[in-house]
């Protein structure tokens, strides 16, 4: 079971005052069926300057690339996958977020190379998940399902992100750090609550 979203009109939404910042780690598992522009399957992000968050995406014309982004007000610094995911099939994202210019994704568990262009801490007010709010308007919708989504106060290591990306639940893996949880359907959990 998952979560599922249509790619045009369906997200989850979560207001609430964040007090997040770096280190971090953001993951979860997607099916992606389209290969769009982009599209966003996990954020946090600014409802004030909706350019301005951390953001795990999914980039068609990448060459089918996930990325780790960082934005600052327009300004955008994006740490790309080195392998590449396929539509119609379940695989692991983790952005790894460990300070103002250094960001990596992970695809099933392989990383990218370290992208280390240097931004402003953002702050950030609400979770996205399966779409991006940009100026009061919705974009980068994704389509597909989405499970087991968790966001850590730290940096996860290679060993870590490799754990998730084998099946590990979330709250198995350095629990005391795990800030937010929604296994939206997943294996290890039924309902949408927060941890």
């Amino acid at each position: 079971m998952a979560r599922t979203f249509n790619g045009s009109t369906q997200f989850l939404r979560r207001a609430e005052a964040l007090s997040i910042t770096y280190p971090l780690t953001l993951a979860l598992w997607v099916y992606p069926q389209r290969s769009n522009l982009y599209e966003d399957v996990l954020c946090l992000a600014r409802s004030a300057d909706n350019s301005t968050g951390w953001f795990l995406q999914l980039r068609g014309p990448d060459g089918m690339k996930a990325a780790a982004v960082t934005a600052y007000q327009n300004t955008f610094a994006i740490a790309r996958s080195s392998t590449t995911f396929a539509l119609n099939r379940w695989c692991h994202l983790a952005g790894v977020f460990t300070g103002a210019s250094s960001r990596m994704v992970y695809l099933d568990g392989v990383a990218g190379s370290v992208e280390g262009t240097g931004l402003a801490v953002p702050t950030v007010d609400r979770i996205l998940i399966g779409a991006w709010e940009r100026q009061g308007s919705w974009m980068a919708y994704f389509a597909g399902y989405t499970a087991e989504a968790a966001v850590w106060k730290v940096a996860l290591n290679a060993r870590e992100i490799a754990q998730l990306a084998s099946g590990n639940s979330p709250l198995l893996v350095r629990p005391a750090d795990l800030v937010a949880y929604w296994p939206l359907g997943g294996p290890f959990g039924n309902d949408d609550r927060d941890h």
